[in-house]
């Protein structure tokens, strides 16, 4: 069964993956992280890609670890609408973020392992 609240979510997704301007990188994140949260939850996975892109959205929604899918897509549909609490009349193609994204969040694997050598290489080092 559909919720209100998903019918709402749905709505607003689909108003912004259809407009062609640009929004501003910081506001395209915050909606990029709550759409993986409210569809994934803290679910993350990652492809171990190096992509300083694909790295910054990785990490805006691994800071909303913890936040359930409903309150995800609240905040969604809260950082979608303008002052005068319509959706946004721009954006662009904000939706490539959500595309094939198994594929793009590797890359934080790839990040965390090398911050994992490099640690245990010092540790070695100093021991």
């Amino acid at each position: 069964m559909t919720s209100k609240l998903d019918i709402k979510f749905n709505k607003a997704f689909h108003q912004l993956s259809e407009l062609e301007e640009t929004l501003a990188p910081d506001i395209m994140l915050k909606l990029y992280a709550y759409y993986k949260q409210a569809l994934a939850g803290d679910n993350f996975s990652y492809d171990g890609k190096v992509d300083v892109r694909d790295a910054f959205k990785f990490n805006a929604w691994t800071q909303l670890n913890g936040m359930s899918q409903e309150e995800a897509k609240k905040q969604f549909r809260l950082a979608a609408r303008d002052d005068n609490k319509r959706i946004k009349k721009t954006a662009n193609s904000w939706i490539k973020y959500a595309e094939n994204e198994e594929i793009r969040v590797k890359n934080l694997a790839l990040r965390r392992d090398f911050i994992q050598q490099s640690k245990a290489k010092t540790k070695a080092k100093n021991s």
